[in-house]
């Protein structure tokens, strides 16, 4: 229900010919009604069960092997050691009980990963010009952008009035006889595949209109916590504040994929986490083939 545009004014309409859509009393800024529907794609990717440990990077880990998100695993060993993991939603998963179904991803360790992304985190806190300064110049194109979509958008809306007017005068020729059944219903038909094509093209519009303003957005949420956090860094990591960690890492990560590659042996898998940061140009990729041993190495990597 709070996906519905209805409430920032858009009330769209379903019929035989296409969608419908008119300008009704909105309820809510649009402003607000984004921040619900972020707040909603958060809520889905946050376990609803009981945790025993915090996982920083809980809902943020996509498998690149079946496109599932990570969670979070406790194994207990025999000398009583409890190792604390991310493994694939798919693997072990009891939507998939059938082991031959299973995701084959290779899970990695919490803490290590936690300390990877978190020490990029924390290095763009410390020095947070240069990464802004390249957002800067994304969020200069992406407006350059829109201005040019603006006219585009004023001609769409111009040639849907245009249909209108024409479905109008097809229903009036019918009235009159003027022009037989299946003729209109022909007539209407086609009108009706146009306009879903100019709205088709609006939407595109609209959408990268409302890419840029949340970027926009994004920055000056972003720019206000790192001024914030700044100089509360030290104070956070040694209180391993995790509730804090994870808006930050919320602010500054925007993906998060391990690709899962075969090794010597089936137990010697490797993984390359690849990390894609807000305000960077760049991923950067960390491979490792075990990560209880082994100091991962990375590369940076085109976006």
């Amino acid at each position: 229900m709070l996906n519905n545009p209805v409430y920032i004014g858009r009330h769209i309409f379903k019929s035989k010919y296409g969608d419908v859509e008119r300008a009704v009393h909105a309820l809510v800024p649009p402003a607000v009604w984004e921040q619900v529907r972020e707040q909603l794609q958060r809520n889905r990717r946050t376990p609803k069960n009981i945790r025993t440990w915090d996982y920083l990077l809980r809902g943020l880990i996509t498998c690149g092997q079946c496109g599932a998100t990570y969670v979070g695993q406790m194994l207990k060993r025999p000398h009583g050691q409890l190792d604390v993991y991310y493994r694939c939603g798919n693997r072990g998963s009891s939507m998939h009980p059938d082991v031959e179904n299973q995701c084959r991803a290779k899970m990695l360790r919490a803490d290590w990963l936690d300390e990877v992304v978190w020490a990029d985190c924390r290095k763009f806190i410390l020095n947070p010009g240069e990464a802004f300064t390249e957002a800067q110049q994304q969020r200069h194109t992406r407006m350059a952008q829109v201005t040019r979509l603006e006219q585009q958008r004023a001609g769409y809306i111009h040639a849907l009035g245009e249909k209108a007017m024409e479905r109008e005068r097809i229903l009036t020729l019918f009235r009159r006889g003027r022009v037989a059944l299946d003729h209109a219903e022909t007539q209407l038909e086609e009108i009706a595949r146009e306009e879903a094509d100019l709205r088709q093209h609006l939407m595109a519009i609209d959408a990268q209109k409302t890419l840029a303003e949340a970027f926009e957005s994004h920055m000056t949420e972003a720019r206000l916590l790192l001024t914030q956090l700044h100089a509360r860094l030290a104070e956070i990591e040694q209180t391993q504040d995790v509730t804090v960690m994870r808006q930050v890492v919320e602010v500054l990560v925007r993906t998060l994929r391990i690709d899962t590659h075969e090794g010597a042996t089936p137990r010697r898998k490797q993984a390359t986490v690849t990390i894609t940061y807000a305000f960077s140009p760049h991923s950067v990729a960390v491979s490792s083939t075990d990560c209880d041993t082994e100091t991962p190495r990375r590369r940076a990597q085109s976006t």
